[in-house]
């Protein structure tokens, strides 16, 4: 009800026509209504919270976890011979070396590495990154190009930038109510265990144009993260762990080839975050809001986003309460 009360405030200031006394009545009737239901909630909200403080402090009662409740997940998008952008050996361990154990006898003068241009070194760096600069003259390029070391990568005349997002765009089409159902069906792909999925009834859609009419391009931006090597190494090494006779790869050097090979297996897999959110449409905003919240202090509504016209006063405002709601 705080995200009906935002869109009905979200709806008025978005369309100057709305001005007109007439839209204005509506407003302020779907406003009032809003507003009555959700401080009656507030005022249940705030019983049941005394009661259960009671109760806790019964030892006839105890606290227990109920079911949690679940959400149709954003679904995942596999794609094979693409790179994450993830260096294979992010996670290994990382060789340093101290300024103790540079040759001194590579550190350089300033102006022979920088000539007639001021050192841009900070002089708590200044004699370390002399040292190191007058290390990569000394070995030359070719030679920390053939011979790179754990943890430097020498990238030449190639550009280093590697995207660690992805961008996605579908056209999704809505399917009436009545065409669909939800229930135990089999596997779409041959598997011999049924679930409960969603499907279509006996008719085929591509052949009725009106199911083409209702339609939207959705979109979206995911972070590439490592997870799907890890994930698919992990179930590898919860199988191969099993203490079962017949477990494949029982030789230690097997197992480390086949563990060393998924490493280097090209392929990117992420949800389409946002898909949900674009059919709801509680797509995360940059709009303004018409309420504040500063840490340590409740929620404070903007003055100009007042419209008491439509029975949006600062008091009303309130109840949106940004911090809780998803624009």
């Amino acid at each position: 009800m705080r995200q009906d009360l935002f869109c009905e405030w979200w709806k008025y200031v978005s369309d100057k026509t709305n001005i007109l006394n007439t839209i204005q009545d509506a407003f302020r009737a779907r406003v009032t209504d809003l507003a009555v239901k959700i401080r009656e909630l507030e005022v249940a909200i705030s019983s049941l919270v005394v009661d259960l403080g009671q109760a806790q402090k019964n030892p006839s009662f105890k606290r227990v976890v109920e079911d949690p409740f679940y959400i149709r997940k954003e679904p995942t998008l596999c794609i094979a011979g693409l790179e994450s952008g993830w260096p294979k050996d992010f996670l290994d361990v990382l060789p340093i070396r101290v300024e103790s154990q540079i040759n001194s006898a590579w550190e350089r003068a300033e102006s022979d590495i920088f000539g007639n241009i001021a050192s841009p070194f900070p002089s708590a760096v200044k004699k370390t990154g002399l040292k190191l600069l007058g290390e990569y003259n000394a070995l030359g390029v070719n030679a920390v190009a053939t011979k790179p070391r754990k943890g430097f990568q020498f990238w030449g005349n190639e550009n280093p930038f590697e995207p660690l997002f992805m961008e996605w765009e579908a056209l999704y089409y809505h399917i009436d109510r009545s065409k669909w159902t939800v229930e135990v069906r089999p596997s779409p792909v041959g598997l011999p265990t049924k679930h409960l999925r969603y499907g279509v009834t006996s008719e085929i859609l591509s052949q009725n144009p009106q199911n083409q009419q209702d339609r939207r391009w959705i979109s979206g931006r995911t972070l590439i993260l490592p997870q799907p090597i890890f994930s698919l190494k992990t179930a590898v090494e919860a199988v191969l762990d099993s203490n079962e006779p017949d477990a494949p790869f029982k030789d230690p050097k097997e197992r480390e080839k086949l563990m060393n090979g998924i490493d280097i297996l090209q392929f990117m897999s992420c949800p389409l975050t946002g898909l949900q959110e674009h059919l709801q449409t509680r797509v995360m905003g940059t709009h303004v809001k018409p309420t504040l919240n500063k840490p340590g202090r409740t929620n404070i509504p903007l003055i100009p986003a007042a419209k008491p016209e439509i029975g949006f006063t600062e008091d009303v405002l309130k109840l949106i309460d940004s911090m809780r709601c998803v624009y």
